[in-house]
């Protein structure tokens, strides 16, 4: 930190703790009026905004008649939904200073927190006659908010982009414009904005940080990820860009530019749980099954509830064949979170892989009791039965599942069935349907059935529908 801020912070403290030390006593003795507000806005960096209210308070017990405390007062108390002592802090201010604008901002957001919509834009109306082009952004900012309170966010967008056209370099505007965008969904129609943005100071990392979310919001990923890249080198310390982009890199499975990301992000700062998560999950992705362990125990370490890191430790031992050590972390997942359908498909399937037939049916029940409406689980469960020769039953439980789902994937499974019980002329009516409806998924039978490879009947009518 430099030295500069050293000092203030410093003397920040020693100010707070004579304050706090002052309140103990039951008296607060005469400060200046700097020091009160220096005192007023730690209160609300902190977020403690009872103190900071506390605060004003004792400000005006000595200076009574500031109408910037008075206007300070009211805002914490519409921050407090404490309406009626706003509007009368408000009255306050006024008496000092009736011509301040900021006094007749804060009576419209009272009034739009209030409901009162129509007195609020009229009040917007009348100032925007005798608003000087200094004044007007803070005027359409708090029109934005009337028209966020009535949802009407489309009015919004577009009063924000008048402000934002105003003073491109106001961050309260930029931050507000962004909302509006993704409320709207006016990605196209923003980013020319947000461009001027940074046309005219190329180093406002939320500027960037904002169009890399619309570019991927549009589709448009490598837009996206160089937006967020210019984010993160803008600001060094603005962590949020550096894990968006790698966490989109990760979706791209763009792995060695996600991890090459996080790795930086582990020098510059503090890690968690999450971030050796994310790091494990690119080893795991690219076939680097110890080290993404390593990774996720360090992650577990610091976060031992995490559900999905002891998912993940199991699908790191499932992927060596480790099925006792992948049961046991993936029953500790469930543990902790008992509506994930997948933690019990992949239970059912550890127990599978090891032959405990009725534990891989009670599991992949619960899982489709999660899902009903997930075709690959009834499709599991059906393998489970048609692995223990139980073909008949499997047939049963696909009638079961088309009460709740379709899907070309159940009459593949359904044709593995047919052939597993001997009726081979309906398995074969049924090939035909299902490659009918999809014809590029009948490797799929394979997978179900791979003794199929080789049956005669089966490719010849996969033969037949291909050249049609």
């Amino acid at each position: 930190m430099h030295p500069e801020n050293l000092d203030a912070n410093r003397d920040m403290e020693i100010l707070v703790a004579e304050y706090e030390t002052m309140k103990q006593r039951g008296e607060v003795a005469f400060l200046e009026e700097r020091s009160f507000h220096r005192l007023v806005s730690y209160y609300e960096r902190e977020n403690q905004l009872d103190q900071a209210l506390e605060a004003v308070d004792h400000a005006l017990v000595h200076y009574g008649f500031s109408a910037d405390f008075y206007t300070k007062k009211a805002q914490l108390l519409i921050d407090l939904q404490r309406d009626q002592e706003a509007l009368d802090a408000l009255e306050e201010a006024e008496l000092y200073a009736p011509a301040e604008p900021e006094i007749a901002l804060l009576r419209i957001e009272l009034l739009a927190y209030q409901g009162r919509h129509d007195q609020a834009l009229d009040l917007i109306a009348a100032l925007k006659t005798q608003a000087s082009s200094a004044d007007m952004v803070e005027v359409l900012l708090t029109e934005s908010l009337v028209y966020e309170c009535q949802s009407e966010f489309e009015a919004m967008f577009y009063v924000l982009s008048s402000a934002l056209s105003l003073e491109p370099s106001h961050a309260e505007t930029l931050d507000r414009f962004w909302l509006s965008m993704e409320a709207t969904r006016k990605y196209e129609e923003g980013l020319p904005l947000l461009d001027k943005v940074l046309d005219e100071n190329a180093y406002r990392h939320m500027a960037w940080f904002y169009t890399g979310h619309a570019h991927a919001y549009l589709g448009d990923y490598r837009k996206a990820i160089e937006a967020y890249e210019y984010a993160f080198l803008s600001a060094p310390d603005f962590e949020e860009g550096y894990r968006e982009c790698a966490n989109l890199c990760f979706e791209l499975q763009q792995y060695s530019r996600a991890l090459s990301i996080y790795e930086e992000m582990l020098e510059r700062f503090e890690a968690d749980s999450d971030l050796f998560f994310q790091m494990g999950q690119c080893y795991q992705a690219q076939d680097q099954n110890q080290m993404a362990r390593t990774l996720f125990q360090e992650a577990l370490r610091m976060d031992p509830m995490d559900d999905e890191v002891l998912f993940q430790l199991g699908n790191s031992f499932a992927l060596e064949g480790k099925w006792k050590q992948a049961v046991r972390f993936y029953k500790k997942a469930i543990t902790i979170e008992n509506k994930q359908e997948e933690y019990y498909a992949a239970l059912a399937q550890a127990c599978r892989m090891q032959e405990q037939w009725d534990e891989a049916e009670t599991y992949i029940r619960l899982a489709i009791t999660q899902a009903m409406s997930e075709a690959r689980y009834w499709v599991a469960f059906a393998l489970i039965l048609l692995e223990q020769n139980k073909a008949e039953q499997a047939l049963e439980l696909l009638e079961e599942a088309e009460e709740y789902t379709t899907g070309s994937e159940l009459l593949y499974c359904k044709v593995a069935c047919l052939i597993g019980s001997g009726r081979r002329n309906e398995a074969l009516y049924w090939l035909g349907e299902a490659l009918r409806e999809d014809f590029e998924m009948h490797p799929f039978l394979f997978d179900l059935a791979p003794g199929l490879r080789s049956d005669n009947g089966v490719l010849s009518v996969i033969s037949y529908h291909m050249d049609r």
